[in-house]
């Protein structure tokens, strides 16, 4: 038989888990499923993980940050301008347009005829 975890619990657990389930369910010992089962249940539970989950993210941005900044790690600023920046032009896509940024023209032929007959 199993038991019924309070949900104090696994808010506690999920604090510090970087918003890992597995690392959650091992903290308060359930299996990784039926901590997911628990996670779909509890919309309070699932958006405190997700909540986790974006701290994680801001750890990382500032990492990225002082690697591409204060260390000059190129590979990190190539990285960080083509995501951060990417509404500057920094992108490693290239976009192919017609004239004056216009929409391309297309012609193809199929056995000698085209399609702007």
């Amino acid at each position: 038989m199993s038991r019924k975890i309070p949900s104090k619990a696994i808010l506690k657990a999920i604090k510090g888990s970087r918003g890992i389930v597995s690392e959650v369910a091992r903290r308060v010992g359930i299996e990784r499923q039926s901590m997911h089962r628990r996670l779909n249940k509890e919309p309070r539970l699932k958006a405190a993980l997700e909540q986790e989950r974006e701290t994680l993210l801001d750890v990382a941005e500032g990492v990225l940050y002082h690697l591409a900044i204060n260390e000059r790690r190129e590979n990190s600023l190539l990285y960080l301008l083509s995501t951060v920046g990417k509404s500057r032009g920094y992108s490693k896509r290239k976009e192919v347009t017609g004239a004056d940024g216009g929409p391309l023209e297309v012609v193809y032929e199929i056995g000698g005829n085209t399609n702007d007959d």
